[in-house]
């Protein structure tokens, strides 16, 4: 049998072969090879308008990172389909459900006068709005029987925390998901306040404001607002320092069966009216907090807006240096992220002793 002869393809004649053959021995040039003089650091980005929210800080100080790679970089999570509603779709339903409520009842006067079975009238008609405006492009999302279950577990929420509702002063609800532009330390983002209330002291002219965000996950608290370098919670205290006339006090508004409660703070009323703020269970005195609370060491509610904006400054600045090392704050903020592929985490894990041996 005569020796094979190596050709690229009996399709191509001699010449042809040939050409080709030139062609694939030519050697390209070699590439220019980038030297980074600090390999945790990207590229330095200009000020301006970036996506993100108040997520683009609290990337940054969560983890650098995570907040170059999504923020700037465009890595995006592949969510895994799933049976049932998650959990981020069961918050959005309730958010929709109280902001149809409020939209129709807007101060505690109407709260307080409304009779048993028209609130539950209308605690009905916002659950089964919320899912009607959840679910309207996706109808089989949601069977019948998980449909009617979610609108039992909306009324019932709803029922628990008007009852809150119930327990505080005078207010009247100003804004229902608010838009708010955010600039600070050279960054310019967008959020939305889920409701922003007027707080009636009795002065007209002069009635301080409370910023509330429903938060339906357990790990909310006011103990998370202490302006450190790297913030656990930064998007109430950025919304505060973003409103044109600051607010008296934030507030998260939690939303768990089994813990339906306010938890937030606000400032102290002063002698000459401003910023004058009404008690509600919950919301407690800046200045009065015990030294044992993470806020214990703030005097005033101004002190701990300028605190907050230093803070927060400070990680708009990182963010445009391009500081971007893969540093997590606590071990908790690789959780649920979906970057250990990228960052490569655990491969910077020190090997064991019986490891290094195998």
């Amino acid at each position: 049998e005569a020796p094979h002869e190596d050709r690229l393809t009996s399709m191509l004649n001699d010449s042809a072969q040939q050409a080709l053959e030139l062609e694939l021995n030519i050697e390209p040039p070699p590439a220019e090879m980038e030297t980074l003089a600090d390999a945790s650091r990207a590229p330095v980005t200009e000020p301006g308008s970036y996506s993100g929210g108040t997520g683009l800080f609290q990337k940054q100080s969560d983890c650098p990172f995570r907040a170059f790679a999504e923020i700037r970089l465009k890595a995006k999570a592949v969510s895994t389909p799933r049976p049932g509603l998650d959990a981020g779709t069961r918050g959005s339903l309730v958010h929709k459900a109280l902001e149809a409520f409020w939209r129709d009842q807007k101060d505690a006067s109407h709260l307080h006068s409304i009779d048993d079975e028209d609130l539950q009238q209308q605690i009905e008609q916002s659950a089964e709005q919320a899912l009607r405006e959840q679910f309207s492009r996706y109808r089989l999302a949601i069977s019948r029987a998980s449909r009617a279950l979610e609108k039992q577990r909306l009324i019932k929420l709803l029922q628990q925390w008007l009852e809150v509702e119930k327990q505080r002063p005078a207010f009247r609800v100003q804004a229902l998901e608010q838009p708010v532009e955010i600039t600070l330390g050279g960054i310019q983002t967008n959020g939305s306040i889920d409701r922003i209330d007027r707080l009636d002291t009795g002065n007209q002219a002069d009635q301080p404001t409370l910023l509330i965000d429903y938060k339906t996950g357990a790990s909310a608290g006011s103990g998370q607002w202490l302006p450190e370098a790297r913030m656990r919670d930064v998007q109430l205290p950025a919304y505060a320092l973003s409103l044109q006339a600051a607010p008296s006090g934030i507030a998260f508004a939690r939303l768990l069966p089994a813990n339906v409660e306010f938890d937030g703070i606000q400032s102290a009323s002063e002698g000459n009216g401003s910023h004058a703020t009404t008690d509600t269970p919950g919301i407690r005195i800046i200045g009065r907090f015990t030294r044992k609370h993470a806020l214990g060491e703030h005097e005033s509610w101004l002190e701990l807006l300028n605190d907050w904006r230093s803070r927060l400054e400070a990680l708009a600045e990182q963010f445009l240096a391009g500081q971007a090392e893969v540093n997590p704050r606590d071990d908790q903020r690789c959780r649920y992220c979906h970057l250990h592929a990228f960052c490569r985490i655990h491969e910077r894990a020190v090997f064991s002793p019986d490891e290094t041996n195998e």
